[in-house]
């Protein structure tokens, strides 16, 4: 945990989420709108985990996020925002800057969003979270653009990464 005696540690937290998922035909029956599109979503396993002799190199995160992407037109479509779940541990800010490194066009800007920094860490919530946090940014007119990406990652090394997209408001999601 993180703390006065701790340069590498976490702020726990606890949390719940959930995505609703419908077909855009079964969403036109019960008359709710689109509030985002999951256009992409991947897995990974990290071999080099945090406690081994060399560490990790972002290999299974990049790949994650290599494999949720695959369907942009770089740059025209880089990801706008990305929401991971780094939490104070360094391993997580090390594993970051590999993936830049790995996969330099695929986001606009190399900053991320870490809302650990407010909720704590949300462990296994953090991608359903990130979905939320992504939806509203639109609603509300403050998200850098159309495209959003939750990157997650466990202890184990499984590594996920979801792209979720603005619905456009003309389209078959509107």
């Amino acid at each position: 945990m993180f703390g006065p005696d701790a340069r590498n540690g976490f702020h726990p937290g606890e949390a719940a989420g959930c995505l609703v998922l419908v077909s855009p035909r079964l969403r036109h029956a019960l008359g709710v709108p689109c509030l985002a599109t999951i256009t992409g979503v991947a897995t990974a396993q990290e071999r080099r985990l945090p406690g081994s002799e060399t560490g990790s190199f972002g290999e299974g995160m990049a790949r994650a996020l290599r494999d949720a992407v695959a369907g942009l037109r770089f740059p025209d479509q880089a990801i706008d925002t990305v929401y991971c779940d780094i939490n104070g541990e360094r391993y997580r800010s090390e594993e970051w800057a590999f993936v830049n490194l790995r996969e330099p066009t695929v986001i606009r800007a190399p900053g991320y969003e870490a809302p650990a920094d407010c909720w704590g860490d949300v462990g296994a919530a953090s991608g359903a979270l990130f979905g939320v946090l992504a939806v509203r940014a639109w609603a509300r007119g403050y998200a850098a653009g159309p495209r959003v990406l939750a990157l997650t990652g466990s202890t184990s090394g499984l590594r996920g990464a979801i792209l979720f997209e603005q619905p456009s408001r003309q389209g078959p999601n509107a």
